[in-house]
């Protein structure tokens, strides 16, 4: 079994990911399994040597040696070994730590409204700890622990990259293929015709949403049975979120301002940044076309985010993102956004991701 180095990357976050969110015993042993038949496969000339080195040396590599030499076996193996033996560490660490939220949670009736949501949240993607008042005790006691398992976190997968990621890479030259010609200067000609409506409604058996009072429906109730979705025009008064297993979801809607969808949570109403957001997407391959994501909290209610996307190569296209502070929320994985309308007004877009906007407009707002 022969795999590229992206994959590679992508088995370990994944498998680092699920853990992290729904702890097993035997997961440790998954991911050390999958390691061991990888380190047969790796190409000789790419990979590292495989001869023995000590921890010290090896750990020099890393974002922080100190903390490196602290966790390795202070022994002479290879790369291989200690890779192996950091990532079950990493495992172990973070299955402690989500049954240390879960002890904090199971006491809730001692804890303030905004700790909950904030160890809901963490017990999520243990996202927010550092935003949540100083006041409520739960902070010391998982700030610390969070800390540590960052670096061991941040050592294992520098590991994981010496170990088991080739350092020359293939060069590549992408050619468009002949569907994707027809997209030309890159617009994506989804407008449907009537006709195409109804032959479209007639094949699928499925009907578009629709704005008339006596065929509401939520957006959230589509995307639970669909794949593709066509939003007709109107306002969707509701806090819709995409999750993992919906891949591939594609949500088009009938264009700026005319299919929205908006909400009005804040951070001064009492939810987090992170459940603050209108929409929601987890779901790898997410695309979402000609919609409004709107939150109207307003700017004296602070951090409230539009759109929070976690959802890895997800794509907007002639989508805008209106709010005031936290508009659109880039949190993570990698991220496309094509002749988008961005509104805000303080760091209206944010996040830890890997983004590229291309030919859009960002329009600040005054206070």
């Amino acid at each position: 079994m022969d795999l590229s180095s992206s994959h590679k990357q992508h088995v370990l976050l994944n498998l680092m990911t699920s853990q992290a969110q729904a702890p097993t015993q035997t997961a440790p042993l998954t991911l050390v399994a999958a390691l061991d038949g990888y380190s047969d496969t790796v190409d000789p000339i790419d990979s590292p040597p495989s001869s023995p080195v000590s921890s010290g040396s090896l750990c020099n590599s890393t974002p922080d040696p100190s903390y490196c030499k602290s966790i390795l076996p202070n022994q002479t193996s290879n790369v291989y070994d200690y890779g192996r033996f950091s990532v079950r560490k990493s495992l172990s660490q973070s299955s402690k730590f989500l049954n240390l939220v879960d002890n904090y949670l199971a006491r809730r009736s001692s804890l303030s409204i905004s700790a909950i949501r904030v160890l809901e949240d963490c017990r999520l993607l243990a996202d927010g700890l550092q935003d949540t008042a100083s006041a409520w005790s739960v902070k010391n006691g998982l700030l610390l622990p969070l800390s540590n398992d960052t670096k061991l976190y941040s050592v294992s997968l520098a590991l994981f990259t010496k170990g088991w990621v080739p350092k020359k890479k293939k060069s590549f030259t992408w050619q468009p293929t002949r569907k994707q010609l027809a997209f030309g200067n890159g617009r994506l000609p989804l407008k449907m015709s009537s006709r195409t409506r109804t032959i479209f409604e007639s094949v699928s058996r499925r009907k578009l949403l629709q704005t008339a009072e006596e065929d509401a429906v939520l957006v959230s109730d589509i995307v639970t049975r669909l794949l593709h979705d066509f939003i007709t025009a109107g306002v969707y008064e509701e806090y819709v979120s995409i999750p993992k297993n919906k891949k591939y979801l594609l949500m088009v809607g009938a264009g700026i301002n005319q299919t929205v969808i908006t909400g009005n949570r804040s951070v001064v109403d009492g939810w987090t940044t992170f459940n603050s957001a209108t929409f929601a997407v987890v779901a790898p391959n997410f695309v979402g076309v000609n919609i409004t994501f709107r939150n109207t909290a307003g700017a004296i209610k602070h951090q409230a985010v539009a759109l929070r996307n976690g959802a890895d190569l997800s794509t907007f296209y002639s989508c805008s993102f209106e709010g005031y502070q936290d508009t659109l929320y880039t949190h993570s994985l990698r991220q496309f956004y094509r002749e988008c309308d961005i509104y805000g007004t303080v760091d209206f877009i944010f996040g830890n991701a890997a983004v590229v906007f291309q030919n859009c407009n960002l329009y600040p707002r005054l206070l």
